[in-house]
C-alpha cells in the first residue's frame, strides 16, 4: 500500500481563501472551509473536520494574514497536522480567462 501523503488544495478569490485538506490516495478530507471578508475589519473563518464545525472571526487584513490564520486552525483547533511540514503538497485553483 502507498504511504500516504496531505495534499492542501487552496480557491483564492479577491476577498476570500477556500480551502480542503487531504490525505491521500484515498481522497479522505481531513478538513475544509473558507476565510471571507478578507481586507476587512472582521473577517469569516468556518472550518470543517472530524464531523465538527469551527467558526471564527477576526481581522485579516490581507491574504498572507487569512493564511496564517488557516494554518494556525488546521495545526491548533482541528489538529488534522502538527506543522507545515505535514503538508506534501499544495495545489491552487487558477482560474484563465482566455484570449
Amino acid at each position: 500500500m502507498p504511504k500516504s501523503k496531505r495534499i492542501l488544495v487552496l480557491n483564492s478569490g479577491s476577498s476570500s481563501l477556500k480551502f480542503q485538506l487531504f490525505d491521500m490516495p484515498e481522497a479522505i478530507v481531513l478538513a475544509q472551509g473558507q476565510i471571507e471578508k478578507i481586507g476587512l475589519a472582521s473577517a469569516d473563518l468556518k472550518v470543517s473536520f472530524r464531523e465538527e464545525q469551527y467558526t471564527d472571526q477576526r481581522p485579516a487584513a490581507d491574504h498572507q494574514q487569512a493564511l496564517s490564520w488557516m494554518m494556525e486552525v488546521l495545526q491548533g483547533t482541528a489538529g488534522v497536522i502538527k506543522n507545515v511540514q505535514d503538508i506534501d503538497a499544495v495545489g491552487h485553483r487558477v482560474v484563465h480567462g482566455g484570449l
